[in-house]
């Protein structure tokens, strides 16, 4: 079995909350206007998957990129919350619980986790499993 050093974990755990955060707006959006930005949702999704791929191959960019783009969304979070109706439960959770909250854990694991700094600081490339040495 392969062990991860903490920092891959740090990273692994950000990814997975990224996407599930992602996952989550993308049903939200789909249960509340419905299916005419689907593509664009789609899109992002795709994006989002990249742009994580990028994360786990340890490209600094693309921690910092995060990192700045999670913030900008923490921000919008906290702008939203004082125009919430009470009575929309599904809209809060959705800001609260999927949008705030993991936002702010994923930037707590990419700037201060256990072992993050040295993972990024690395100079292993991370090669994906399918692909197979050349043969010299």
């Amino acid at each position: 079995m392969k062990k991860f050093s903490p920092g891959a974990v740090a990273v692994l755990v950000a990814i997975a909350l990224i996407l599930l955060n992602s996952m989550a707006a993308n049903v939200y959006y789909l249960l509340e206007v419905g299916t005419d930005e689907l593509p664009k949702q789609g899109l992002r999704f795709l994006l989002t998957c990249a742009l994580c791929r990028e994360i786990y191959r340890r490209k600094t960019w693309a921690r910092w990129l995060t990192v700045i783009l999670l913030s900008v969304a923490a921000y919008l979070f906290i702008d939203q919350l004082g125009g919430l109706d009470v009575l929309s439960t599904l809209a809060f959770l959705n800001i609260v619980g999927f949008g705030l909250l993991n936002n702010i854990v994923v930037l707590i694991l990419l700037l201060v986790g256990p072992g993050v700094g040295e993972y990024f600081s690395s100079q292993v490339e991370v090669v994906d499993e399918w692909e197979t040495p050349e043969e010299s």
